[in-house]
């Protein structure tokens, strides 16, 4: 069993390692600013709680 998908070679070849990169990288980013704001969210809800 292959760990990557396979693709036919004329769709993979037609993308940009470049867009490749890109694309992998922007998924990445999206989830750690998404972790940053869910934990910057749990930090205000704690502090609403404990400092009334």
């Amino acid at each position: 069993m292959s760990a990557r998908p396979s693709l036919d070679p004329p769709a993979d070849e037609s993308v940009t390692p470049l867009v490749r990169k890109a694309a992998a990288w922007s998924w990445r980013l999206l989830l750690i600013l998404g972790a940053i704001i869910v934990v910057l969210w749990i930090i205000l809800r704690l502090e609403i709680l404990v400092v009334p």
